[in-house]
This record gives C-alpha cells, structure tokens and sequence, in this order.
C-alpha cells in the first residue's frame, strides 16, 4: 500500500497545511520531493479561506494535501 501511494505521488506537487487557532500555515514541496517552501500564511476567520486555499492549490498545480495534526503542544 506504501508503495502504491508513493509511485502515484511521484513527480507531483505535495502542499502541507499546518492548520492553527487563528492561522493556516501552507507550504508546498517540489515535484522531486526535494525542498519545502511555505507559501502562505491565511488567518483562519478570513471569510473567503475556502476560495483562497482553491486558488493557492489550482495555482501551485498541488495533486496532494497533507494536514498536519498535533500530537502534543510542546
């Protein structure tokens, strides 16, 4: 199943979403899987954050969305 996932995710473009009380950290990653670089910083009572997340990934060419969870606040 790993492998499965991984060779689908190959050569496409992955953005991280770090998803915050008042804001929503996004960076997204090359398509070799190199390097990470953060985008965008969106506060999250912004009324168009549906439309504004659509427009970074349609732009950005994202084929994949991670969404980091808290585990532990320190």
């Amino acid at each position: 199943m790993k492998d499965d996932i991984k060779e689908k995710l190959k050569n496409k473009r992955i953005a991280a979403i770090d998803y915050g009380t008042k804001r929503i950290g996004i960076a997204v990653c090359d398509e070799l899987h190199i390097s990470c670089n953060p985008i965008k910083t969106i506060d999250i009572e912004k009324e168009n954050l549906k439309d504004e997340l659509s427009q970074i990934i349609i732009k950005e060419r994202i084929s994949a969305v991670v969404i980091g969870l808290p585990i532990s606040y320190d």
